[in-house]
């Protein structure tokens, strides 16, 4: 994330005492002598949210959100983030489920008891309202520069609940499927594999390939993008989503894009989220916005910004975070500046090694 007040330069030094989660760790069993929890009628569940199945219709804001729980220690009530006023049609491992409770940003569904190491899936309906804050965080329908209607749904630390029940700690990695139903006109973008079909674009973020409940909720739609290949380097293919003489990818060297993802593969190793990042231009906030394997990027990147060239330093910080941000998340909140940096500093490196001698010194300021 780069944010138009450039977060990134206020925090240009790694935190002390931060530290960063392993999405291949083994989440940490609670210890505990006592008899399984299911053993008790109604018992709080402790376990932690393995999967987010997300079902969304773009024109309506409805939401079928499906969560899939390891649990660790059993029993009949689940709870974790909501941020929205009601759910209807709670389902606990395919059944109705026995009662819903929402209060204090917190949902609490029970159904029956669940043994540790059992399989649980909670599903619940829940209409997403047309609004945001703090800078776009939310779902929001903008204009483009030629007029177009681009909408997104998007997620930041802490705001994952917006959107349906949640873990929001950024702190905890998870696969991830979203449906997306939408117009036969409209061109939709959502992170990981993307799969395209004429009314339901699907994308899959599962396997190996997780992520973090703060950027891996990223749903964006422009009826006026087009696609366009831009170059193939480093085991990864870039495609550029733009408007009609949009100016993003126009901007860039496609020899110096090919260098630098050539060069962050070798430094952190192959891509994490597949074979395709995708970019794409919008009214944005942000400069720059990490979905894994779906950057989104402020359509006006090319007309300034306090880089020597503004274009390729968020192109190279968004994609950075790929792997410092999203496949290697962040222990707690104030962390972000873990990630920040790492991002910053690592693009002065290549503009240092490999990009014109002007390139480098503003990264430093």
């Amino acid at each position: 994330m780069k944010e138009r007040i450039l977060v990134s330069r206020l925090v240009g030094v790694i935190l002390a005492g931060c530290a960063a989660g392993d999405g291949d760790s083994a989440p940490s069993m609670p210890q505990s002598t006592a008899p399984d929890a299911a053993a008790t009628s109604g018992a709080s569940i402790i376990g932690d949210i393995r999967q987010y199945n997300y079902a969304f219709d773009i024109a309506t804001g409805h939401a079928t959100a499906e969560l899939d729980v390891d649990v660790f220690v059993g029993g009949g009530c689940f709870a974790t983030g909501f941020a929205l006023g009601a759910v209807s049609a709670a389902r606990w491992n395919g059944a109705p489920a026995s009662s819903t409770a929402v209060a204090n940003n917190t949902i609490t569904i029970c159904g029956n008891n669940v043994a540790r190491g059992a399989p649980l899936a909670i599903s619940v309906e829940v209409v997403v309202p047309k609004q945001t804050s703090f800078l776009d965080v939310g779902f929001s329908t903008k204009k483009d520069r030629r007029g177009g209607d681009f909408t997104y749904l998007l997620s930041w630390i802490g705001g994952c609940d917006r959107f349906g029940p949640c873990d929001a700690a950024p702190g905890r990695l998870a696969s991830y499927q979203f449906t997306v139903q939408h117009a036969p006109t409209d061109v939709v973008l959502c992170p990981g594999v993307l799969t395209l079909g004429s009314t339901v674009t699907q994308c899959s973020l599962t396997g190996g390939a997780l992520a973090p409940t703060y950027s891996a909720f990223g749903i964006a739609n422009d009826p006026l993008w087009q696609r366009n290949h831009f170059v193939t380097a480093g085991g990864v293919e870039v495609v550029f989503y733009e408007i009609p003489g949009g100016f993003t990818a126009s901007s860039l060297s496609q020899t110096s894009v090919a260098a630098f993802l050539t060069w962050i593969t070798g430094l952190l190793g192959p891509y994490p989220y597949g074979t395709q990042i995708r970019y794409a231009g919008a009214p944005t906030a942000w400069l720059g916005f990490e979905h894994p394997g779906n950057i989104i990027l402020n359509q006006n990147l090319p007309f300034g910004g306090p880089y020597a060239d503004s274009g390729m330093h968020a192109f190279m910080h968004e994609t950075i975070h790929q792997w410092a941000g999203d496949r290697t998340t962040l222990a707690g909140t104030m962390d972000f500046g873990w990630k920040e940096a790492v991002a910053e500093y690592l693009a002065y490196v290549f503009d240092d090694e490999q990009r014109p001698p002007v390139e480098a010194a503003p990264s430093l300021q």
